[in-house]
């Protein structure tokens, strides 16, 4: 009977370990892609932020003889539109999580 009971005993220990060996590994593959997105999600905010302020140079460059203060108001104000939109996107977002998990 403590024979059955051990190999039972053996046999839960190695179930259990060999789940733990799967958790670790989905885990390590997780972080692996959660990296990889915060890599890519950096690179095109870099790539992004150069493009937008070569259009805004460009734009600038183009009207700079007749309206160059009418061309560089006009890139400022897109670009303040651009940051209130996602400030509120933002607020937005942390009030619908507050509002989920109860705060």
């Amino acid at each position: 009977m403590l024979a059955l009971v051990l190999r039972l005993l053996d046999g839960v220990i190695t179930l259990v370990e060999s789940r733990l060996q799967a958790l670790a590994r989905e885990t390590a593959a997780e972080v692996r892609r959660v990296a990889l997105v915060v890599v890519w999600t950096f690179v095109a905010f870099v790539f992004g932020t150069l493009a937008m302020l070569l259009l805004a140079a460009t734009v600038i460059i183009a009207f700079w003889e007749e309206h160059r203060l009418m061309a560089a108001t006009a890139v400022t104000t897109g670009f303040l539109v651009v940051a209130a939109v996602a400030v509120f996107q933002v607020r937005k977002k942390l009030a619908q999580r507050s509002r989920i998990s109860g705060g």
